[in-house]
């Protein structure tokens, strides 16, 4: 009689062990779920912080009148298309705004 009495009370017992477990390796997956995200938060963080230094570095450069281009692309002459409209003005505006757009796009350096 005695085992009988015991053996609801060992059930409930190998129940909550059993709960007892899977809260654990649920907390378990939980918390390397946690430790991955944070990683991958962290590798996206130190990338973002690289691309804004590289960016300060240059406005830095840009201070103190270095271009981000290189030194053969300065030195390019833009080509301007040639005007081929005749008395058309609505071609001659067109022809200008696409001059003016090459010119804002190159670096045109004034000669002395």
């Amino acid at each position: 009689m005695a085992s009988s009495s015991n053996a609801p009370t060992s059930n409930k017992n190998n129940t909550l062990m059993r709960l007892l477990r899977d809260l654990e390796l649920s907390r378990k997956e939980a918390f390397e779920q946690l430790r991955k995200d944070k990683e991958q938060s962290d590798l996206r963080i130190q990338e973002h912080i690289q691309r804004l230094e590289a960016k300060e570095q240059e406005r830095e450069a840009r201070k103190r009148g270095h271009s981000r281009r290189k030194p053969s692309q300065e030195k390019q002459t833009p080509k301007i298309p040639k005007f081929k409209g005749e008395n058309d003005p609505n071609i001659y505006i067109e022809w200008e705004q696409k001059v003016d757009q090459i010119f804002t796009i190159h670096v045109v350096i004034k000669s002395k």
